[in-house]
């Protein structure tokens, strides 16, 4: 007769966080702070205690990064969300940059998850300008629209001033910026 006994393992089993950063591609110009949002989630076994994950961005070099938290302690299984801000260097060249986020577990070290997102410096911008239509009465709104786009793509937080020059010739500056959709 032989006899086989399997245990099950018992205690703690440690398993990388995930880690995800969102939006996953930004169009901007350079210099232009972008709000990234860091979700990480716990995958460690349900026996084990609450894990402190410490935080970290990873960038090219002379850009600033902000992390509103630097650790974030949660229960297995359970995620949380925190904000990176990342501006690049104001000289930044057009091309696409890559942007980390780091969590480590402060306890076990070698628990540890990555994300990456994309920050791209738009080239060769071009520029937009609509109304409603070609001509006006006196005294009426006028709507103006404007659109950002680099290599076809919008282009976010980018400032624009519009010149509206009046008959008689006096003109108005009108400064907006742009929004997720350019």
């Amino acid at each position: 007769t032989v006899n086989v006994t399997l245990n099950a393992p018992s205690g703690c089993l440690r398993s990388n966080p995930a880690v995800s950063l969102s939006p996953t591609s930004s169009t901007v110009a350079a210099g232009t702070p972008v709000g990234y949002v860091l979700t990480l989630t716990n995958r460690d076994s349900g026996t084990c205690a609450a894990a402190t994950f410490g935080l970290h961005s990873v960038l090219p070099a002379g850009w600033t990064g902000a992390l509103a938290n630097t650790s974030i302690t949660l229960m297995p299984g359970a995620a949380a969300s925190t904000s990176l801000t990342v501006a690049s260097a104001s000289s930044a060249g057009a091309g696409t940059y890559v942007v980390s986020a780091n969590a480590t577990n402060m306890a076990a070290a070698d628990y540890n998850g990555r994300a990456d997102a994309s920050y791209v410096i738009g080239g060769g911008l071009a520029a937009s300008v609509t109304t409603g239509k070609s001509s006006y009465v006196p005294n009426e709104t006028v709507r103006v629209t404007t659109s950002v786009t680099s290599g076809g793509k919008p282009v976010v937080n980018a400032k624009v001033v519009v010149t509206i020059v009046k008959p008689g010739g006096a003109s108005v500056d009108q400064k907006a910026t742009t929004d997720s959709s350019g």
